[in-house]
């Protein structure tokens, strides 16, 4: 047979000090020597001389460490013994069913969920009824406008190169016609770019109302059950409601209903058709009617000056398809 490999010199130590510790053990209790007097006796090691400096130097500390009484903490710091794997843990099998949901879900995001459904619908329709919004509370309506210093509200200066601090290009609108579909993209940016020949200012994508020194914009999404009655008079007033943090104390409603109002010029787009949006029509110059104060947002009902060209296009005609007049 081959010979068994040599242990290595740690291994022989550990095991001589094991054998020596065990003797010790015996000498120190009869009784588990008479016992262990049949048990078979340890094997012999051969050691060399280096490997008994090393085994003396090593009972030499442990017997200066069981004086100072850290024997204990000594044996602790000492290599550990191999132990018994511990048993794994048994998996359990997962379900077939895929999960449409995380089982644990916070109270906050729960809460931030509800709001953002609630934010899609309509106040007041409940989720999937396929109802009619409730209806809104106008108030009382007023034909006397805003009396109280027009334009001259105090309030910020105009951003350099925002739409407040430059005027308009009315003729280009002029030219282009009322009632015909701005060129581009069906956005505010198209209508702004053509307003201010090619270089569009600084202004608010998600206003519905937008301000120059020498006109004021109003837009308007056209379609869909939110927007059912915003036609009256065979299309010749309209309702535009402002925005949702605009009241009649906000500067830019007072300057549209103030005594000193500029140009007021209308453009619509049509939503909510089952396509993607149609261009921004002009739609020409606004007057006012009357207003309802009370009303969030404010409402204003305009009367379209350029109503009898608008019966004659094509592109209007096609934004008031289907809708109530």
């Amino acid at each position: 047979r081959p010979p068994l490999p040599r242990r290595s010199t740690a291994s022989r130590v550990r095991r001589a000090t094991a054998t020596a510790r065990s003797q010790r053990e015996l000498a120190a209790c009869p009784a588990m020597a008479s016992s262990s007097a049949t048990a078979v006796a340890p094997p012999e090691l051969t050691l060399t001389e280096y490997e008994q400096m090393r085994l003396e130097t090593i009972q030499g500390n442990r017997a200066k460490l069981s004086e100072l009484g850290l024997l204990s903490a000594a044996e602790q710091a000492a290599p550990a013994r191999r132990r018994a794997p511990a048993a794994k843990a048994v998996k359990r099998p997962r379900s077939s069913a895929p999960q449409t949901e995380p089982s644990r879900r916070s109270e906050r995001g729960r809460a931030a969920k509800v709001e953002a459904e609630g934010a899609r619908r309509e106040p007041g329709a409940e989720a999937g009824s396929g109802a009619d919004p409730p209806p809104r509370e106008r108030g009382k309506p007023s034909d006397a406008g805003l009396h109280g210093g027009g334009g001259a509200a105090a309030r910020d200066p105009a951003a350099v190169g925002s739409s407040r601090s430059e005027s308009a290009d009315l003729g280009s609108l002029e030219r282009l016609g009322v009632g015909s579909p701005i060129p581009g993209p069906p956005t505010k940016a198209s209508v702004m770019e053509l307003a201010s020949n090619g270089r569009c200012p600084k202004f608010s994508k998600y206003s519905g109302s937008i301000e120059w020194v020498n006109a004021i914009f109003l837009f308007v999404n056209v379609g869909g059950r939110d927007y059912s009655n915003l036609f009256s008079e065979g299309g010749r007033h309209m309702s535009w409601f402002a925005g949702g943090r605009q009241d009649i104390d906000t500067p830019i409603i007072i300057r549209l209903l103030g005594p000193d109002a500029p140009p007021l010029l209308l453009f619509c787009r049509r939503q909510g058709h089952g396509g993607p949006p149609l261009p921004y029509v002009y739609c020409g110059h606004v007057g006012y009617i009357r207003h309802f104060p009370e009303s969030h947002p404010v409402e204003v009902e305009w009367r379209l000056a350029d109503a009898d060209v608008l019966a004659k296009s094509e592109h209007f005609q096609e934004l008031l398809e289907g809708l109530p007049r």
